[in-house]
């Protein structure tokens, strides 16, 4: 059995943190904790020994929060909530030394260093880093917009900010709590692409990005050259669409892509020589607006069976795909779970 979080925009009054458990024996997908109530917790992260659970309060009004749970028998218990620094906070992290959270604030374009106590609690605002840029979609590129912040190193973290078109560069100092920009200080994105997610690939240090804006996938490799840029979606498909979120297999064989409007999953193989990718195929996510999904193995080190675990926003499911580790393709929804609006899942160890 696997279990994951799950992060809902939930109505107010409902549960919107629950533990969901995968039985892939019995192919059941079941709720086992949603005693915790947090306004849109919709992204969330915890340290390796997941005593400890993280998520941002993403509130489109005002300043957001960032909130600290205890993780218990019973279930979560609120340790503590401070202010995001920013508002909309879409994406929270913990740093690799463990020592702080970093926060990405989507609305104001900035991302703030929050100190972790050792018993758990989530200390104040520690520093703020106001990134600046703007992009040909002025709807959504006025300014610079913030969406995620990934270490591709312990030291190096990356910022993908949708507004600036570009994907900044930071050092990270442990011992001093702070970013400081790097050299070079950021990856180019093509005009009005739209870096929403990305993933590091851990043997070819390649960096791949979900670009949400114009529907595709870039890749950069080590030297932060672009090498290619390619559709998520098939060239049918003329509707609206929404690339969100990005995943690597656990043996870095192939990479994922979910698709808002297609409804999708896009799968790609990766060539582990020249990380040249090529599209393998396109699986149904069995939900309306796949906002995030994970790859759940058999046993927290890479062991299969793997399935994808994806939230399905507007479809109001949490849905369990089988995932083929020789062709990289999920098969049909094999379990599905009603759950209001969930916008994030994180896999437990």
């Amino acid at each position: 059995m696997r279990d994951f979080w799950v992060g809902c925009y939930a109505p107010t009054g409902t549960p919107s943190l629950r533990r969901l458990r995968w039985s892939p024996g019995a192919r059941t997908l079941t709720s086992v904790v949603d005693n915790a109530a947090l306004t849109n917790p919709s992204f969330l992260a915890a340290r390796a020994d997941g005593r400890f659970l993280y998520a941002v309060s993403e509130v489109e009004t005002g300043e957001g929060a960032v909130a600290a749970f205890a993780v218990e028998a019973e279930g979560l218990r609120l340790i503590n909530t401070v202010p995001s620094g920013g508002r909309i906070p879409c994406h929270v992290t913990v740093t690799p030394d463990e020592r702080a959270l970093l926060v990405t604030n989507y609305g104001t374009g900035s991302v703030g260093v929050f100190p972790l106590d050792a018993g758990g609690p989530v200390k104040g605002l520690w520093s703020l880093t106001q990134l600046s840029g703007s992009g040909p979609v002025t709807v959504r590129q006025e300014a610079a917009h913030t969406h995620q912040t990934l270490f591709a190193s312990p030291t190096l973290a990356l910022v993908c900010d949708l507004g600036a078109d570009r994907l900044f560069r930071f050092t990270w100092s442990g011992q001093r709590m702070a970013l400081s920009l790097a050299t070079p200080p950021s990856l180019n994105s093509l005009p009005g692409a739209g870096p929403r997610h990305a993933c590091v690939h851990p043997t070819l240090g390649a960096i791949l990005v979900a670009n949400e804006l114009d529907s595709t996938l870039s890749v950069f490799d080590a030297s932060g050259r672009m090498t290619q840029n390619v559709a998520t979606t098939r060239t049918d498909n003329h509707g609206t669409n929404y690339p969100a979120h990005i995943a690597l297999t656990p043996d870095g064989g192939f990479v994922l892509v979910s698709n808002r409007g297609d409804d999708t999953i896009a799968v790609y193989r990766i060539d582990p020589a020249s990380g040249v990718i090529k599209r393998v195929g396109y699986a149904a996510a069995g939900g309306a607006w796949p906002r995030h999904f994970a790859i759940l193995d058999a046993d927290g080190r890479g062991g299969q069976p793997w399935h994808v675990v994806a939230a399905c926003q507007r479809g109001n499911c949490v849905t369990v795909l089988p995932l083929d580790a020789a062709t990289g393709m999920p098969g049909p929804a094999v379990a599905r779970l009603d759950v209001p609006a969930p916008g994030c899942i994180l896999p437990i160890p």
